[in-house]
C-alpha cells in the first residue's frame, strides 16, 4: 500500500465514522451501563442497556454491510476491522452474557474498548494531517468518473522487470478488448494510481468499459467456483492409493482444462456473437475477447485480484434530455457487481497456463483492410 492509498483508506475511515460515529454509540451503550451499576436490578435500566447495545449493533452492520471486499481488505491492512466490524459488538456480547450479573465488569471492558478505539481513531488523525503536511493526497474520483485496479502477483513475474512489463502489455490488451467491446473504439488508458508491495495499477476508463470488464471478471470469479469442485474431488481422490498421481492428473487436470475452454467460447459467444467462418474484424475481435478470457482466468488462478472504484453522478448532473440514463445505468451495475468481487487464495499448482500474448491488431486497421 503506497502512500497515496494509505492517504485514501484512512479519510475513508474518518469520513464514515463522522457519518455513522460508532464512537458515540459506545458512548451511549457506556453510558447506559453506568446507570445499571449503580442500580443493577432495576428493569429501565437492564432495557436500555439492551437498547444501546442493538443500536450499537446496527450501526456497525449497516457500516460494514456497506463495504467492498477491497475496502474491507484495506481496512485489514491497517488494524481497523475490530473497531469497525461485527467484532467490535462480538465483543460486547460476549461480556454482557458473561457477566449478566456483574455489568461493573462489562462497564470496565467497555471503557477499554472505547479508549483502544479513540486511541484509534486519533492515530487516524494524525496519520492524515501528517501526510497532508507532507503534501501526499488521496487520488479521489470526481463525480460520473470510474477506474480499474489490478493487482498483479510478483509470482507471475518473478520480480523481473521484463515479466512485470509482459504482464502491463497483456492487462493492456484485455483492457482494449473489452474497450473496444464496451464502446466501439479502442479509448485511451490513463494510469491513476501505482501501489508497490504485490503492485496495483489502477487505470481511469469510460464508465462503460470499468462496467463491461467488472463483469466478466464477476465471471471468472463464478466459473472457478466451479473448478473447486473438480479441484475437491481431485484432492479426495489422492487419497485413495489405487490411483497413480499420474491417473488423477491426467483425468483431472484434463477436465478443469475443458471446462474452463466451454466455458470459454461460451462467454466468447455470448459477447461477440457465433463465429461465421469468414475473415474480417468480427473474428479477430472474438479471438481477442477468447485469449483475454483466458488470460483472466488463469491470472486469476495465481492471484492476481482486480478493484473496481467509481463515483456516480448526482441528481442534478443528469441532464433533462436522459442523455446519463446508461451511464447511470452502468454506474447501478457497478455498485451492484463490486461486492462480488471476492477472489480466491492463489493456486500453488495453476492447471491453467498462461495463454501466450500474440500481437494485438488495431481495430481501425483491421476495418480499413476489412
Amino acid at each position: 500500500m503506497n502512500a497515496e492509498r494509505l492517504k485514501g483508506v484512512v479519510d475513508f475511515l474518518l469520513a464514515r465514522e463522522r457519518k455513522i460515529n460508532i464512537q458515540q454509540a459506545l458512548q451511549a451503550f457506556v453510558s447506559a451501563l453506568n446507570n445499571l451499576v449503580g442500580s443493577p436490578t432495576h428493569p429501565p435500566y437492564q432495557t436500555e442497556v439492551a437498547e444501546r447495545l442493538t443500536e450499537l449493533d446496527n450501526g456497525v452492520r449497516k457500516f460494514y454491510n456497506q463495504l467492498t471486499p477491497a475496502e474491507i481488505k484495506s481496512i485489514e491492512g491497517i488494524g481497523g476491522l475490530p473497531f469497525f466490524s461485527s467484532e467490535l459488538v462480538d465483543t460486547l456480547k460476549d461480556a454482557v452474557a458473561q457477566n449478566a450479573m456483574t455489568p461493573a465488569v462489562v462497564q470496565q471492558r467497555t471503557n477499554e474498548l472505547i479508549g483502544k478505539r479513540q486511541a484509534f481513531l486519533e492515530t487516524l488523525t494524525n496519520t492524515s494531517n501528517s501526510l497532508t503536511q507532507l503534501g501526499i493526497n488521496s487520488d479521489s474520483l470526481e463525480e460520473g468518473e470510474a477506474e480499474i485496479g489490478f493487482q498483479i502477483p510478483r509470482d507471475i513475474f518473478e520480480n523481473e522487470l521484463d515479466g512485470l512489463i509482459g504482464e502491463l502489455r497483456a492487462i493492456r490488451r484485455i483492457i482494449r478488448a473489452f474497450s473496444e467491446l464496451a464502446t466501439g473504439s479502442v479509448e485511451p488508458i490513463e494510469v491513476r494510481q501505482i501501489s508497490t508491495s504485490d503492485p496495483f495499477f489502477f487505470f481511469g476508463l469510460d464508465v462503460a468499459t470499468v462496467t463491461q470488464l467488472g463483469l466478466v471478471v464477476v465471471w471468472a470469479l463464478d466459473r472457478w467456483k466451479q473448478v473447486e469442485e473438480i479441484r475437491k474431488l481431485r484432492s479426495e481422490t489422492r487419497k485413495n492409493k489405487s490411483f497413480s498421481e499420474e491417473e488423477i492428473k491426467t483425468f483431472f487436470d484434463k477436465k478443469i482444462e475443458d471446462t474452463v475452454k466451454a466455458a470459454i467460447d461460451q462467454k466468447t459467444t455470448e459477447l461477440v456473437g457465433p463465429a461465421d467462418g469468414k475473415a474480417g474484424r468480427k473474428e479477430e475481435q472474438r479471438a481477442d475477447i477468447s485469449w483475454a478470457l483466458e488470460s483472466l482466468l488463469a491470472r486469476i488462478e495465481r492471484g492476481m485480484t482486480v478493484e473496481v472504484r467509481f463515483l456516480p453522478p448526482t441528481a442534478s448532473a443528469t441532464d433533462e434530455s436522459g442523455g446519463a440514463s446508461g451511464q447511470t445505468e452502468d454506474f447501478q451495475t457497478l455498485s451492484e457487481l463490486a461486492p462480488q468481487l471476492v477472489f480466491p487464495a492463489a493456486d500453488a499448482a495453476p492447471v491453467l497456463a498462461i495463454p501466450r500474448a500474440e500481437p494485438e491488431k488495431s481495430p481501425r486497421k483491421a476495418k480499413a483492410a476489412e
